[in-house]
């Protein structure tokens, strides 16, 4: 049905020895995205209390 690229979960972690830089930006890129909601939805509750 499905052909995996990966047999195991430390092949999935390691990534051929790529797997540090890979999941370093994808940390990098979660924690980037996170912080701009967080900082959007607190603007959004600050001028919704203006608005009021």
């Amino acid at each position: 049905m499905s052909n995996f690229a990966f047999s195991s979960l430390s092949d999935v972690l390691n990534m051929d020895g790529h797997g540090v830089y890979v999941w370093a930006v994808f940390s990098l890129f979660l924690i980037t995205i996170s912080t701009s909601f967080y900082i959007f939805n607190l603007l959004i509750k600050k001028y919704q209390k203006r608005v009021k």
